[in-house]
């Protein structure tokens, strides 16, 4: 019923109902509510658009999916409802049962819909696509179904689907972890869904995660695999376990070497120096730098013999003073001669080669 208030008074402004189709009858409950009032939007669409109204509902569940929850978390024929009243301005509010006492009348005597399925079309086309573009043969897709039919959990949740979810506390500890995506498990085409994805029964699930990890991949890319297509509670967890486990990954896996040790920061200047070697451009330099001040000084080498290192770096030391602490040279042994280990005597032994 659409109506407006009017000095407290609800004045009616236009009735609609209709039978439910073949294809609707096997909507999720919570889809149902959600079909309601988006065809009732769109019937009403010449009265409300460019408004802000009132939507009212005896169904609570309705309101966070409506008003807050973004499209990723609910399930494709909810998505596609949301996605129908981004044309509108509205809010919807939960109002008890006993309070809705017209609608609650017009839906118990439903004018056949006739013609006016445009909604239910573009709906089940969407599904039909979904479902079409699974990266499963029509064979598997056959034994997934009948798996479900012979699952005891995916007989219970296909059960809550078409009926209702009970409250948390009531469902025993294997269905609790499908609560949180109760608003997101569907039933598209007799195959259970979360959103866009296969729930895979507990007696087929070995065999797809050895499917996915064919190709031994590592972690990240076997989730982006199973992410396209699949779901099971704990799946994630469950990919990282069985690759860490397989002989042929741990064979095959590069170890890294440990991290580099960072040293202690100098508390003021010249207090901790480093000294290293560049080639530039065919011509090689000698580089000393200060860890606190990032001052370096740069000399051009006339060649790489270490006493003409050890030469530059008196000639730098000289000016600047001699490094409090340490010197740290990070130079290859083919570099570093008895003449530059040498230099921990000029420095009063205070040079730590790297």
């Amino acid at each position: 019923m659409l109506y407006q208030i009017k000095d407290s008074s609800k004045l009616p402004i236009a009735y609609a109902s209709r039978t439910l189709s073949a294809t609707e009858r096997d909507y999720a409950q919570i889809e149902k509510e959600a079909l309601a009032i988006v065809w009732g939007c769109g019937k009403f669409h010449d009265y409300i658009v460019g408004l802000t109204v009132n939507i009212e509902t005896d169904y609570r569940p309705l309101v966070p999916i409506f008003m807050h929850k973004a499209l990723d978390g609910l399930s494709p024929r909810l998505q596609r409802m949301k996605l129908k009243m981004i044309r509108y301005s509205y809010e919807v509010q939960y109002i008890p049962g006993k309070d809705l006492v017209i609608a609650d009348a017009l839906s118990r005597s439903p004018i056949e819909g006739g013609k006016d399925e445009e909604l239910s079309e573009e709906i089940t086309a969407y599904i039909q696509m979904v479902i079409a573009t699974l990266p499963a043969t029509d064979r598997r897709l056959s034994e997934i179904w009948q798996a479900h039919q012979e699952d005891e959990v995916c007989i219970q949740l296909i059960n809550f689907v078409q009926k209702s979810w009970p409250e948390k506390n009531a469902l025993p500890t294997h269905l609790s972890r499908y609560w949180e995506y109760r608003h997101s498990i569907n039933i598209q085409d007799g195959l259970l869904m979360m959103n866009a994805r296969l729930i895979i029964p507990e007696s087929m699930r070995t065999e797809i995660l050895k499917a996915i990890h064919e190709d031994h991949f590592g972690v990240t890319k076997c989730r982006a695999r199973a992410k396209e297509s699949i779901w099971w509670p704990g799946l994630s967890t469950q990919i990282e376990r069985m690759i860490s486990s397989c002989d042929s990954c741990s064979k095959q896996q590069v170890y890294h070497k440990e991290p580099m040790i960072k040293s202690e920061f100098p508390e003021r200047p010249w207090q901790r120096v480093s000294v290293d070697l560049l080639k530039l451009k065919g011509k090689w330099y000698v580089i000393v730098a200060d860890y606190y001040s990032r001052f370096f000084e740069v000399a051009l080498l006339g060649n790489q013999k270490a006493q003409t290192v050890i030469n530059h770096m008196k000639s730098i030391i000289s000016r600047h003073g001699i490094p409090e602490t340490e010197l740290i040279a990070d130079l290859s042994s083919q570099q570093l001669s008895r003449q530059l280990e040498n230099i921990n005597y000029f420095l009063k032994n205070m040079v730590l080669v790297l």
